[in-house]
């Protein structure tokens, strides 16, 4: 994937918003890992070592957990990403018609 350095420029006075958007992408893929793990985890006790419930329950209670933290990561990261992109929008439309009325 190719990003035009022009479009990084435009973004350079909401950087704070990027680097936000960076961080919370990264942390919804660290908790869909350990959603993974976990899962597999729990699907390993139940069937393979024929666990009951009472025994799973807290890594039930984990997964679920690491699904409201990944739920609340991606609202984040879409929320600052769409920051970032409506300010860059709005720079390039008022360049577009700086120059539509400069002719």
């Amino acid at each position: 994937m190719h990003i035009d350095k022009r479009l990084l420029k435009l973004t350079a006075n909401i950087k704070v918003s990027a680097v936000l958007t960076i961080f919370f992408g990264l942390l919804a893929g660290i908790f869909t890992i350990g959603q993974a793990y976990y899962l597999s985890y729990t699907i390993n006790k139940v069937f393979l070592e024929h666990s009951v419930l009472s025994s799973v329950l807290y890594l039930i209670i984990i997964i679920l957990t690491i699904s409201i933290l990944k739920a609340v990561s991606n609202w984040n990261q879409n929320f600052f990403a769409n920051r970032v992109a409506g300010y860059a929008k709005n720079i390039l439309r008022k360049n577009i018609l700086n120059h539509l009325f400069s002719l």
